[in-house]
């Protein structure tokens, strides 16, 4: 079970017509994929005030858009940052990985609700705590 505390998201995050990405957690396990995945603690989570949710299987707010819509890899992700490997961790790591899995598999311009249409793609999370609230001001 993941646990979250419900808040209200910043734009654009929250926006309809956004697939937000939230972060997840890898941890090695001897299982056929040698990982497990788990919500990242610091991801933040929530429910818009006003967006309409994009797609039935987008659960948790009622009526309205729950982010994230997917998730990658959050922590301690190897870039290269001006020449130099470093680590770094946060959606600012994640959402590149997103984009570019959309991008190069030919689904860089798909509506939001896309993932919710194509669910069998994504692997569900159904682990982790998500504990720090976003930043004030819900749309």
């Amino acid at each position: 079970v993941v646990t979250m505390k419900w808040l209200g998201v910043q734009t654009p995050a929250a926006f309809p017509s956004v697939i937000a990405v939230g972060g997840t957690v890898l941890t090695a396990a001897a299982n056929a994929r040698k990982w497990t995945e788990s919500a990242w603690e610091d991801a933040g989570c929530g429910c818009s005030m006003n967006s309409p949710k994009p797609h039935p299987l987008n659960v948790g707010c009622g009526d309205k858009k729950t982010v994230a819509d997917v998730s990658a890899v959050a922590q301690d992700v190897n870039t290269v940052v001006n020449g130099e490997w470093q680590a770094q961790s946060g959606t600012s790591a994640s959402t590149p990985i997103v984009a570019s899995i959309f991008a190069l598999t030919g689904h860089g311009a798909v509506a939001s609700n896309w993932p919710y249409l194509n669910s069998k793609l994504f692997l569900d999370i159904t682990t982790g705590a998500v504990n720090t609230p976003p930043p004030n001001g819900p749309p």
